[in-house]
């Protein structure tokens, strides 16, 4: 595992992390088992990931992961959340968003994160926020609650990364979140240059997610199974497998992509499977500290570990690669 410098921030984090949200969400949506997961958490610090990336919003995901990490000293990796400062179209009040970061302190059973996110802000809401919320966010600073300030965006809602570009110009956060793969450049001539200039940590996120091909029969058997399971839970569970029954669905009739091909780029690798050509592609810009990943399988763990770690694509090698996906 190769570390790069986050920013301003002055960490050292490795050059993949691990997201516990996505459609995985740690193996929760996939049934995952506790053991399972603990073995998944420990093989990726075995392969040097110290970055873990999670949220209050992904069901039991920060409590799985201090559960997983527990025994290893604190030293060894930095914990990155997320607050989203929204609900039912309604911005949080300042108690309420204190509330859900002590939330996620105690869930993952400790007493200060080193990465805290304003998650999923849109360029209609941004304004607000930092108006309404950092005051309240910097003051949980000051008390120590977390150490940097970042931000993440909504890449459905804003493919032309608008708010991050906002935040940048407003230079109030030491790091972003930011969607970048080949199929979905503008981030490489609007973002990424801005937050080389401003010293800002990047960590790119969702590089495979729209590449990942989807098997119909497994996917129906996920949603009959979660439906099954609103029968037996006990009522305070209820919203939680609603909503997870939700997602169930809408990736059950999501269109099934094909098997993804290998692709050789340039005269001098070998074949690569598509997943890994773009991490590779993805890791390469030197504005990118991490790239997240949100896999549950261990060898695909350990392939993108060495994907991030291969040599930076040449600008032809990624050129190609872009004409392969656009």
């Amino acid at each position: 595992m190769r570390y790069r410098r986050l920013g301003r921030t002055e960490l050292r984090v490795s050059q993949l992390s691990l997201g516990t949200g996505g459609p995985n969400r740690l193996g929760q949506s996939r049934y995952l088992s506790r053991r399972g997961i603990d073995r998944l958490l420990r093989g990726a610090l075995d392969l040097g990931v110290n970055l873990f990336d999670t949220s209050g919003a992904y069901e039991d995901s920060e409590s799985l992961l201090a559960t997983a990490l527990r025994g290893i000293p604190r030293e060894r990796y930095y914990l990155s959340s997320k607050v989203f400062p929204w609900r039912k179209e309604r911005l949080l009040d300042p108690s309420e968003v204190r509330g859900l970061v002590e939330r996620s302190l105690r869930h993952l059973r400790s007493d200060t994160l080193d990465l805290l996110l304003l998650h999923r802000v849109t360029p209609r809401d941004y304004a607000e926020a930092r108006d309404r919320v950092l005051p309240e966010l910097e003051r949980l600073r000051a008390q120590g609650k977390f150490r940097f300030l970042g931000i993440s965006e909504s890449s459905t809602r804003d493919p032309q990364h608008r708010m991050l570009q906002q935040a940048l110009e407003d230079d109030l956060f030491d790091t972003i979140m930011v969607t970048y793969h080949p199929g979905f450049e503008a981030a490489e001539q609007t973002v990424l240059p801005r937050a080389l200039e401003r010293d800002v940590g990047v960590i790119g996120m969702a590089a495979v997610r729209h590449l990942v091909p989807r098997n119909a029969a497994a996917r129906t058997e996920v949603l009959l199974r979660t439906l099954a399971s609103l029968f037996t839970a006990p009522p305070r569970n209820r919203d939680r497998l609603f909503a997870r029954v939700r997602a169930a669905y809408d990736d059950a009739f999501r269109p099934a992509a094909q098997p993804l091909p290998s692709v050789v780029l340039g005269k001098t690798r070998t074949a690569l499977p598509m997943p890994e050509a773009v991490y590779t592609f993805v890791a390469s810009h030197p504005a990118v500290a991490s790239v997240l990943t949100g896999t549950t399988n261990q060898r695909h763990l350990e392939r993108n570990v060495a994907a991030v770690s291969a040599p930076a694509l040449s600008e032809e090698e990624a050129s190609e690669l872009r004409s392969i996906l656009s």
